[in-house]
Formats: structure tokens, sequence, C-alpha cells
């Protein structure tokens, strides 16, 4: 696959990216790289994706529909040691996974919102397998499938596997 390495900052995005096509890893070699939506847009949509995250904060992206940062309909994508900072959407304010297997490792989902459900992460169809992550203060207003709302986490259907997660949620 294509590798592209991002440089430390911030880049902002004034329109979502799309994704689709041949396979590319998008790395962090070194600092912070943050991409952001500016609390204007998405950060991307995935209609099939097969892509790497490595070291990547995704912060302040929006959307009215599905998939705050991103929406990935089909595919694979694997998304290693990322932050998703104040993501709003929906449905799945960080990650919407539609008919898509994703990877989540070693990652955190801080203060991202859904209008509806999935406060963190929304699973539509396909395969969710999250390992070593941190969930903390995230928040939906209805309660479906891998939710952090303020008083509960809903149980997670056979279809997402967790292992070695640490979930704070606010009482």
């Amino acid at each position: 696959p294509t590798v592209i390495e991002l440089c430390p900052g911030t880049i902002d995005l004034s329109s979502e990216l799309a994704i689709s096509g041949k396979a590319f890893q998008l790395t962090c070699p070194v600092g912070v790289c943050t991409l952001s939506g500016r609390g204007l847009n998405r950060i991307a949509n995935g209609s099939p994706i097969r892509a790497t995250f490595t070291k990547i904060r995704f912060e302040r992206a929006l959307s009215t529909a599905e998939g705050g940062a991103f929406l990935i309909s089909g595919g694979r994508a694997l998304f290693r040691d990322c932050d998703f900072f104040t993501n709003t959407a929906k449905r799945g304010a960080a990650i919407y996974v539609s008919n898509a297997i994703v990877d989540v490792l070693d990652s955190a989902f801080t203060s991202n919102t859904a209008t509806n459900n999935g406060g963190a992460l929304y699973l539509a169809s396909g395969k969710l397998n999250i390992v070593d992550s941190t969930f903390i203060l995230n928040k939906a207003t209805a309660v479906r499938n891998f939710n952090l709302t303020d008083d509960e986490l809903t149980p997670m259907p056979p279809t997402i596997t967790e292992r070695r997660c640490l979930v704070h949620v606010r009482r």
C-alpha cells in the first residue's frame, strides 16, 4: 500500500476526504498530527475503504447524519494509536461502520457526542474489534450498539469484540 506520512501540526479540512479504491497507510511518524473537521464537516467517507491510520488525532468533526469523524461503508480499516476527540454526529460520533471490518487498537475516544446513537462508535453491520483502547466521557442521547452515555454502557452484540479496554462513564 501507499504510505503517506504527515508532518506534526493540524490540518484543517474544508470538506470531507473521499476515500476509496487503492490501499494506503496514513501515519504520523513524529510529534502530534491532527486532522480537524473544524466543527464544520466530517473528516472522511470511505466507501469501500482499505486503509490503516497510525498515531493520528481526529478532532472537531461534524456530521448531521452518520459518522462524525469517519463514515466507513465497506472494506476494512485499522486505527492504531489514534485519538478521537470532540467529534459529533447523529450516529457514531467518532466512527460509523456499515458492511465493513474495523479494527481499533491502542486508541482513545474522548468527549465525542451523538445526538442519537453511538457516542463513540456505531456498528450498523459488519465487524468491529476493539483492543487496549480508552473511552472517556462520550455521550449519546439514545442507546444502541456500542454506546457510551452519561450513565450506561450497552451490551455489545457478538459482532463487536473488545479486550483490555478502559471505560469511564460520568455519573
